[in-house]
């Protein structure tokens, strides 16, 4: 789209920019490179980030990125006129329905942090199972209970146990403590707050009831963003310039765009993802629906720029 626009000498009102941020997907911290774009970031995240803080401290050094440089990349809003992101729709409804582009209207919150829940160690053989402390019973009992109550009382919520860490990890010894990494999303706000204190009162729960300790590392804690109307007619008016049908849907995925939606007026789109497959070997975008994310992203920013 940058390369089209120089090419054709265009004399446009606004510089064009193309970003590209660092670890949307939150190894470390959720949508960091963003939030560092943002001015959102405080010192406190680089000292307890999601992973190892040794690790993480080596691989900014790698990257030649510093705290104190991310925390002073802050971008005022009045030097960003909009905002539009192309992505992968990471999911079948357009692949399903044969619609080539997606406009996104909203962008879901998503929380997470590590539930550590504290047992005792015991010989596995010897130790008989109602006289056992077993941290990773509750952490098991926490998983199984809290998938039922998002689906009995969040329709739309989701919820993820996506590691688990179990010490000291061997046959013959019950875990002594289970490290759970939590993740929830829901798009609307007061649901994403309900969720978060009836799941980590589920946590306390299952820990008493197990004769368990439980400590509660919260992590991350995105809103869930209403994007920007004029952006999204932009997108739709570059659709029906290029003779392609879209459609409005919701994104279930976090996105830089969220953050950026603090910043400036923000919008995005989405074209398929083959069988709807993401964060996967098997993840494919065919090369038409490619063309069509350029062109599409390149009217929509003529049309923003005037």
């Amino acid at each position: 789209m940058l390369r089209t626009v120089q090419e054709a000498h265009l004399a446009l009102p606004y510089h064009l920019e193309g970003v590209s941020f660092t670890d949307e997907e939150g190894t470390w911290g959720g949508l960091l490179g963003s939030r560092a774009l943002a001015g959102l970031l405080t010192p406190e995240e680089f000292e307890r980030p999601r992973g190892d803080v040794s690790v993480f401290r080596e691989r900014m050094a790698a990257a030649g990125l510093t705290p104190t440089g991310a925390l002073q990349s802050g971008r005022g809003s009045r030097t960003v006129k909009a905002w539009v992101e192309a992505h992968i729709e990471q999911g079948p409804r357009l692949e399903e329905r044969g619609i080539p582009i997606g406009v996104v209207t909203e962008i879901v919150g998503i929380a997470s942090g590590w539930l550590i829940f504290e047992g005792r160690a015991d010989h596995a053989g010897t130790t008989p199972l109602p006289r056992r402390r077993d941290a990773l019973q509750g952490a098991a009992e926490f998983v199984r209970r809290s998938r039922e109550l998002v689906l009995d009382r969040f329709e739309g919520g989701v919820v993820n146990c996506g590691m688990v860490k179990v010490h000291p990890g061997a046959f013959n010894i019950v875990p002594r403590e289970v490290q759970l990494a939590l993740e929830f999303r829901h798009s609307n706000p007061d649901m994403l707050n309900r969720m978060r204190d009836e799941l980590f009162r589920l946590a306390r729960e299952v820990a008493a009831e197990q004769h368990l300790g439980l400590a509660i590392d919260e992590k991350d804690l995105h809103q869930p963003v209403r994007l920007n109307e004029e952006v999204m007619g932009a997108i739709e008016k570059a659709c029906q310039t290029l003779g392609l049908a879209s459609t409005r849907l919701a994104s279930f995925a976090g996105h830089d765009t969220q953050v950026m939606a603090s910043l400036t007026r923000a919008g995005m789109f989405f074209v398929p993802s083959v069988g709807g497959m993401s964060h996967s070997p098997e993840e494919q975008t065919r090369e038409p629906d490619c063309v069509n994310a350029g062109n599409v992203l390149l009217h929509s920013v003529l049309g923003l720029a005037g």
